[in-house]
């Protein structure tokens, strides 16, 4: 593995804002990394379809990869919200272990590595070391979630990230379930259809590659296996709120 690989294991960041502000993420679109912050100054409310955590300063937070939730921030007093945030791509345990979005119970010696990478935001050798020595005196205490049905859904929705051309058979072959209880998962954890998950899974990949790229429309359209680029227009249209054109003409192709 050479430097920069390993440095895209990890991203340290002070995150700031001079305003509270809510974060909503896509619905179909969990953490992408696990992350462990802390607040430094200001609130933040976090809320699953289980819970809802409410923040303040010096409290230490753990959102685990594939974590569906929002995020509202507010500023403090003074008008700041600063909090640290440390994201990894994995996690130094054995198995697949299944965290819950967790406020952390931590010591002040434990925080002050945290704050001591705060320092330091750059990914080397000491900020990677005191971040695992954190996580090796806390991931024993962490909550886990053992819902079997979570683990499908992840499971379904992680299948659907990775592949653009399937049907709803395939989805429930892979989960090992019936197509009819495929559809009754979504129903109950997203109140959407798999199809509409599905369009709205290949919208949310158009916008990436209408901004990374200079694909045409139609190019992606077809890339995307849409039957027509007419029905990919109206349906991006319906899930992102904006016409292809308008997302491009956004963005900056380098």
């Amino acid at each position: 593995m050479n430097n920069t690989d390993f440095s895209n294991l990890f991203s340290f960041r002070i995150y700031h804002s001079s305003i509270s502000f809510v974060n909503p993420r896509p619905l179909t679109q969990g953490a992408t990394e696990n992350f462990v912050g802390i607040i430094l100054s200001g609130k933040a409310k976090f809320k699953t379809k289980n819970t809802i955590l409410e923040l303040n300063k010096g409290d230490v937070f753990f959102i685990p990869k594939g974590q569906f939730y929002q995020s509202e921030w507010l500023v403090a007093e003074k008008g700041k919200l600063k909090y640290l945030g440390l994201a990894a791509a994995n996690l130094p345990v054995t198995g697949n272990p299944h965290y819950t979005l967790q406020i952390v119970n931590c010591s002040d010696d434990d925080k002050s590595l945290l704050y001591e990478i705060s320092n330091d935001c750059s990914v080397n050798c000491k900020t990677v070391g005191l971040f695992y020595t954190f996580l090796g005196r806390i991931l024993q205490t962490l909550e886990r979630d053992v819902s079997q049905n979570d683990l499908i859904l992840e499971k379904a929705l992680e299948y659907m990230h990775s592949n653009d051309n399937y049907q709803m058979y395939d989805i429930a072959t892979h989960c090992d379930i019936s197509v009819t209880s495929l559809y009754t998962l979504f129903k109950k954890n997203l109140n959407k259809t798999p199809n509409e998950v599905k369009q709205m899974i290949l919208c949310e990949k158009a916008v990436k590659l209408l901004e990374t790229t200079n694909y045409s429309i139609e190019t992606i359209s077809d890339k995307l296996n849409f039957s027509s680029s007419s029905y990919f227009r109206k349906t991006f249209k319906k899930y992102i709120n904006k016409t292809p054109r308008q997302i491009r003409k956004d963005s900056i192709i380098l």
